[in-house]
Order: C-alpha cells, then structure tokens, then sequence
C-alpha cells in the first residue's frame, strides 16, 4: 500500500531570512501608516482600506511573533541569546509604575496571547479602574513628535492587566540585529 504524505520538514524550522523579511513587513507597515491615512492625497479614505490595512498589521505581526518564538526554541543556543529591547517601548504590569524591561521573546509572547491590540498616532494612555482595581486604559488626545503610531497591545495575566506599548518600527529594527549576530554566529 502506498503511503499518500510527503515530509515537508520534519518540525517547524524558520529561517533567518524568512524571519528577516516578515520584520522588513512589519518595518515597513509601521512606516507607511501615517503617510497613508494622514498625510496623503488619498481622500475620502475607504474604510475598507483602513480594515484592510489593520488587518494586514495583525497578520504580519502575528506571523512575525510565530517565526520568532519558532526561530528562538528551533536551536538550543539561540534560546539564550535574545537581547534586551526595552527601547523600543514600555511594558506596565498592573499599573504605570510597575514597569518592566522586555526582550524580544516577551515582546513576541505578548503578541501572541494579546486581547486588544491598538495602534493610535496620537494619545496619551490613562488607567481606568473598577472598585480600585485596573481594569483597562483608556487614551487622551495629544500629539506623537515622530508621527509613527505606537501599537498597544495589552491583556491579563492570572487576571492582572498588562499593557505593552511598543513602536513596532523599533522592535522590528531590533529583531533585524538579533538575526544579524545570529547569522554572524554561525560562520
């Protein structure tokens, strides 16, 4: 009897190229938002262009998280070696003092079991609170100085709210230089 399957791989593997050209995607989403929907001549925008585009940001980022955590667990060492990236944006835990540092494989973690991603061009994020308690945050009107959006990307942990604000242009670049030693490594 004939076996009908084929083994592709074998396991999951990414490869850094692949990795580097959904960061590149990611990059370049980033990038392009306000020169599309805010400094533009395409007007009237469509919604559906708008739908389209944020779909195409959660898709992406979504296949970047993937690509990274598979690249990171694919090799022993590599488990070791993901930098600090703290930089590229700011992580509470339960309120706006508990502030934490991030590394790429937080930042991807956080990406994965989000339940509200948010990308806003201009806010400022304020807490809301049930019977004391953080519930949430809401955002103020106020102006970014660099035009890019700042994605927010937040959920609950054992029932405690945790928001990660991250310019995804900076995570990207980021994630370009990991692949970079990684890649400079195995010569």
């Amino acid at each position: 009897m004939k076996e009908h399957h084929i083994t592709l791989l074998g396991k999951h593997k990414i490869s850094y190229d692949f990795a580097r050209s959904l960061a590149i995607d990611c990059h370049a989403l980033d990038k392009t938002a306000y020169p599309l929907f805010f400094d533009t001549t395409y007007i009237p925008k469509s919604p559906r262009t708008i739908e389209i585009y944020n779909e195409k940001v959660s898709t992406s980022l979504l296949r970047l998280a993937i690509s990274l955590r598979t690249l990171i667990y694919q090799d022993s060492e590599t488990k070791e070696m993901f930098p600090d990236i703290s930089f590229s944006g700011i992580y509470n835990i339960g309120n706006r003092n508990d502030r934490a540092d991030f590394d790429i494989k937080d930042v991807c973690d956080k990406i994965i079991h989000a339940e509200d991603i948010s990308r806003v061009f201009q806010g400022k994020v304020t807490e809301v609170k049930m019977g004391g308690i953080l519930s949430g945050f809401d955002y103020e009107k106020i102006e970014f100085p660099d035009k890019d959006p700042v994605t927010f990307i937040s959920g609950k942990y054992k029932k405690s709210p945790w928001m990660l604000w991250i310019s995804l242009s900076s995570f990207c670049e980021g994630v370009l230089r990991w692949i970079d030693e990684l890649e400079k490594r195995d010569i």
